[in-house]
């Protein structure tokens, strides 16, 4: 009886040894070719009406956008890190209303999709230097407006969808 009960956790072992190096190379096979930083952002003239739910925008991108657009406040409503494999695209949902398909075909080179309220919106296809920001934008109600940033992030293996 020993015996099969040492048969049997020798047999777990070996079991659990292979799952976890099946799971180590799996997560090998992960790593990306980019990391793409999506930020949505709203423009206003006002005040930040949602201080727990809008952040205040970093200064560079922040001076950027007020040094084009004729807004001054610019919130960050939400941030999405996606690692991309060339070719491969992702769909990602930005807010309740916004989603984005994410290619990345070479170099510093992004193709980007829009889609508003599940139509097709609009199709661009953006080379992004290091250190800078590719921007779509479009008006909003109020005399406001969105705009979404994209920038390549240095690399990480695991970094796929995180969202603030």
């Amino acid at each position: 009886m020993n015996i099969i009960k040492s048969m049997n956790a020798l047999l777990i072992l070996v079991v659990a040894v292979l799952f976890s190096q099946h799971a180590v190379s799996l997560n090998a096979d992960e790593a990306y070719d980019v990391n793409v930083r999506v930020q949505l952002i709203w423009g206003t003239n006002g005040e930040n009406p949602y201080p727990d739910k809008l952040k205040e925008l970093e200064d560079k991108l922040k001076d950027k956008l007020k040094s084009v657009f004729k807004w001054k406040n610019y919130f960050e409503v939400s941030r999405h890190d996606i690692g991309l494999k060339k070719d491969r695209t992702k769909r990602i949902r930005i807010s309740r209303k916004c989603e984005l398909e994410l290619t990345f075909t070479g170099d510093s080179n992004l193709e980007i999709k829009l889609f508003g309220e599940g139509k097709f919106v609009n199709k661009v296809r953006q080379s992004i230097a290091p250190d800078e920001h590719a921007i779509i934008a479009g008006d909003d109600k109020n005399d406001t407006a969105w705009f979404i940033a994209f920038s390549f992030q240095p690399p990480e293996k695991e970094k796929d969808n995180k969202t603030r």
